[in-house]
């Protein structure tokens, strides 16, 4: 068990302090690889799976693993834990923020916004994307 296992049950006597920096630097070098390779779409193949699911997807592990060292950082705080989360919080912040300014990214979500199939979208789906959206414009 670790931090980027995507296991139902989880085994929080194995998610030690020592194990946060590396494995959380790994999951960072993870979401920013997704996100570039999600950035390489060209507007003509955009579509809601690639595209819409694709952003969310990008930063799938990190969401994970940010949000188990997030909860024992609650539960179970320690020293050595405290300077693990601290560590990480100003790389895991940067990355998070630099979704919504980054001018690639916003470029590819708009373009499927634009499209006919976007257009077409109704209910959960068509929520999800307005709620997308709406993150990059406000």
């Amino acid at each position: 068990m670790s931090f980027l296992a995507d296991d139902f049950l989880i085994d929080w006597a194995k998610l030690t302090p020592e194990r946060v920096e590396p494995e959380l630097r790994e999951a960072l070098a993870n979401a920013r690889k997704d996100i570039d390779a999600y950035k390489s779409q060209r507007p003509a193949d955009v579509n809601y799976a690639k595209t819409l699911l694709g952003l969310e997807k990008a930063s799938q592990q990190l969401d994970r693993a940010w949000g188990l060292v997030s909860h024992l950082d609650s539960v179970l705080n320690s020293p050595e834990l405290r300077k693990a989360y601290n560590a990480l919080l100003p790389d895991v912040t940067a990355f998070y923020t630099s979704i919504a300014l980054d001018p690639e990214v916003w470029s590819t979500l708009k373009a499927f916004a634009e499209s006919n199939e976007a257009k077409g979208l109704k209910g959960v789906r068509h929520r999800f994307l307005t709620e997308t959206v709406a993150g990059f414009v406000e």
